[in-house]
């Protein structure tokens, strides 16, 4: 990732989203291991709906890869998809907590 945005001359987007994704997702990370509301619950259901189209639109290609014969790389991003997994329960399970968590007691 570091030489990604040391290197890549794609735009803005392309060269820091991945870095600012990263980052944010994270501090979301930290705020649920210690039970605490970070930004609002909408926004982190908006996050999960965003990652699983995304990964969705993956695992189709990935299905198209195999199609045309390209199996390693289709592996990979099948392979990755099972990885994220719990990350997308986590999510999930983060952004529909109590209202409790979000209004701050």
């Amino acid at each position: 990732m570091l030489e990604r945005l040391i290197k890549d001359s794609g735009g803005v987007w392309s060269q820091f989203g991945p870095a600012i994704g990263t980052t944010i997702l994270a501090i979301g990370v930290i705020f649920w291991i210690n039970n605490k509301a970070f930004l609002n619950a909408w926004v982190w259901r908006v996050v999960h709906a965003s990652l699983a189209f995304g990964q969705l639109l993956g695992v189709l290609f990935a299905v198209y890869l195999a199609g045309i014969g390209v199996y390693a790389a289709a592996g990979l991003v099948l392979s990755f998809s099972v990885l994220l997994i719990p990350a997308y329960f986590a999510l999930y399970r983060y952004s529909y907590r109590s209202a409790e968590l979000w209004h701050g007691n």
